[in-house]
């Protein structure tokens, strides 16, 4: 509050607080806000660009395309203009100039060296306002920064006000109504300046004894806006972070010296006695250290005790330990997961390529003149610029249907206004008679080439006669030195004439493409064919074959019966034979037998009737021997049973 109310001098040595009026206050107010508020619009515009920067573009520069959308306030007359309108109308004033340079200026003076017969156009140039306002030395903008290098009580501009008139009085740009406001005319029309306040809204910068404020606040995000450089903030980040370490493993060590091995729970617990919060949440992500032996603790016990005397609170060095104390408070809160969002700034090539120059409230003290806002503003337009001239644009212009921006009213003569002072009226005037399509011969061959007898390697005068007889119009197209100038009118001719060769070729490729998939298609099924005729008569020849194998083997098994028949008759004759035979040798062996048997019986009968002659008691044992004689003869008798023949002889 003290910052906000007194201001700090300092005189032969001696420094002394001198009271701001009520206005000076109320403009310090402002200056600190409007410093905190730009501060944080370039940190989040810092975060959004390293969010959507990639790991490839850190690597190099980008050499692609890219594409760029510009929306900036529009021109402003109010009732009380100050030096916050005369800086949005300057840059309009730029924006209309390079609209006038690629619209109007750029394109004729391009007919013009194209040897194209053209009729001039006249347009509002806005050079002569932007030459008021920007020329060095004697510029308005150079004039108020230079009025703004030496101290002076000027609140009402009158000073100021009376250099701008003996520099630019006779400038039919700039004119002066009263004491306190001059006129400039913009391309949009007249505007009235008041004076008042162009001094001080130029150094409208915060104060060295408000930025050390800022510096030493309790927030640390409000340190990282204001405080330094981003790469600064970086690297103290990492000196930071390397102290914070170097504490919690000194603790660690201590604790591990004077509790042993044993394990902890909550490590937190074993730096109470130091009540630093910052240090205990460090310490608790560490874990229990195994590096250091015995003797290591034994040689190191009675150093590590020295440093927690000078660590701890009421040890000797109790001031220095209760700013350090302050200090970490302070930084406490600055932590990448709370103050920064989630994708934080991992690397300084990133930071170099997001920023290429200092964070709001950094001030170089090597500069000897004051950095101004306008030539802030200034030079944040010239980078502008710089990249707009680089790039191919694309113009979109916002009328305002009426001033109070109320809906469904509509102001003809606001809009009237608008249009002619924006020059869209000599904008559709140069773009009803000017040539919208322009082409070089190369681009022209490219774009039709399959409309050019000889394709991409038609000459001038090959696309002189194809233009002949497309029967274009010969007022709305026309052939330059290097290029190829057309209207909408005839380009869309020629497109359309493009399209229906195209038609054609694609009909053509889509009969060749058909033939060729129906050839392909054909040659499947004739693939498919033959491979179905194989099979088929694999398998007519596979059952034909089945059918003869079939016929052969019922062939060779009626041979075989047959031959068994055959051999099974001709064995049963021949067995038939042989038993005939058979018999008749036997029959003839057996009556051969028999007649040795009837000669022996004979023989015996006639010596049993001499024996029974001789004893009368023998009649008894003759009965005997006649009964199987008898018996002998009957089967003699009967030579057609095969047992009978082979009966052997009776009596043996």
């Amino acid at each position: 509050m003290l910052a906000l109310t007194k201001r700090k001098s300092v005189a032969r040595g001696d420094q002394f607080f001198v009271q701001y009026r009520m206005s000076e206050a109320t403009a310090t107010r402002d200056a600190l806000a409007k410093g905190l508020y730009s501060a944080l619009f370039e940190w989040i515009v810092l975060q959004v660009n390293h969010a959507l920067l990639s790991r490839y573009d850190v690597k190099g520069e980008h050499l692609g395309n890219s594409i760029g959308v510009l929306d900036i306030f529009g021109f402003e007359d109010f009732h009380l203009n100050s030096f916050e309108q005369f800086c949005i109308n300057y840059a309009n004033e730029h924006l209309q100039y390079y609209f006038n340079q690629h619209v109007f200026k750029l394109e004729q003076e391009e007919y013009q060296r194209e040897d194209i017969a053209w009729k001039h156009i006249e347009f509002i140039d806005n050079t002569s306002c932007l030459l008021l306002i920007e020329k060095k030395p004697t510029g308005l903008l150079h004039i108020l920064n230079d009025d703004c290098n030496f101290p002076a009580k000027d609140e009402e501009g009158q000073n100021l006000l009376r250099k701008f008139i003996k520099e630019h009085g006779k400038n039919n740009y700039f004119h002066q109504v009263h004491a306190t406001a001059f006129i400039i005319q913009h391309y949009a029309g007249k505007v009235k300046y008041h004076i008042k306040d162009f001094r001080g809204k130029n150094t409208d910068l915060i104060r060295p004894d408000i930025l050390k404020v800022l510096k030493n606040s309790n927030l640390s995000f409000v340190r990282e806006l204001v405080g330094a450089d981003p790469l600064a903030v970086f690297r103290w980040a990492i000196v930071r972070a390397f102290f914070r370490a170097r504490s919690a493993f000194v603790a660690g060590g201590v604790r591990l010296r004077t509790q042993g091995r044993t394990p902890v729970k909550k490590p937190q617990s074993a730096l109470k006695s130091h009540n630093d919060e910052n240090i205990q949440k460090h310490v608790s992500d560490l874990h229990e250290p195994h590096a250091y032996t015995r003797n290591r603790r034994s040689s190191r016990s009675s150093r590590s005790s020295k440093k927690l005397a000078l660590l701890s609170p009421g040890g000797l060095c109790d001031e220095t330990y209760a700013k350090a104390r302050k200090v970490l408070k302070k930084n406490r809160s600055f932590r990448g997961a709370q103050s920064q969002p989630a994708k934080t700034l991992r690397d300084l090539n990133s930071m170099r390529r997001l920023r290429g120059d200092k964070m709001p409230g950094m001030r170089r003290q090597s500069q000897k003149k004051t950095q101004t806002v306008s030539i802030q503003f200034q030079g944040s337009l010239n980078k502008l610029m710089d990249t707009l001239n680089q790039a191919n644009p694309f113009f979109v212009r916002c009328i305002k249907s009426n001033s109070e921006k109320e809906p469904c009213k509509l102001d003809e003569k606001l809009v009237m206004r608008q249009l002619k002072y924006t020059g869209m009226l000599e904008t559709v005037r140069i773009r009803q008679s000017g040539y919208n399509v322009r082409l070089t011969f190369e681009e022209f061959c490219h774009r039709y080439k399959l409309l050019l007898s000889n394709g991409l390697a038609s000459s001038v005068d090959d696309i002189k006669e194809f233009l002949v007889e497309m029967k274009l119009d010969q007022k709305h197209y026309q052939i330059g030195m290097t290029k190829v100038f057309l209207r909408e009118s005839e380009r869309i001719k020629l497109q359309d004439a493009l399209h229906l060769k195209v038609q054609e070729k694609i009909v053509l490729l889509q009969w060749w493409v058909r033939g060729v998939l129906q050839r392909r298609r054909y040659l499947q099924q004739q693939a498919t064919i033959i491979a179905i005729q194989a099979l088929a008569r694999g398998y007519l020849v596979r059952k034909e074959m089945q059918a003869q194998e079939e016929r052969l083997l019922a062939a060779i098994f009626i041979q075989n019966y047959w031959r068994t028949y055959c051999f099974r008759r001709s064995f049963l004759q021949l067995q038939k034979g042989v038993l005939y035979f058979q018999c008749l040798i036997r029959g003839n062996q057996a009556r051969m037998h028999l007649k040795e048997m009837k000669e022996e019986m004979n023989r015996l009968q006639e010596e049993d009737i001499l024996r029974l002659k001789d004893e009368d008691d023998d009649d008894r044992t003759m009965v005997p021997h006649i009964e199987p004689l008898k018996g002998g003869l009957e089967e003699v008798r009967s030579p057609e049973s095969d047992e009978g023949i082979l009966t052997p002889r009776v009596g043996r």
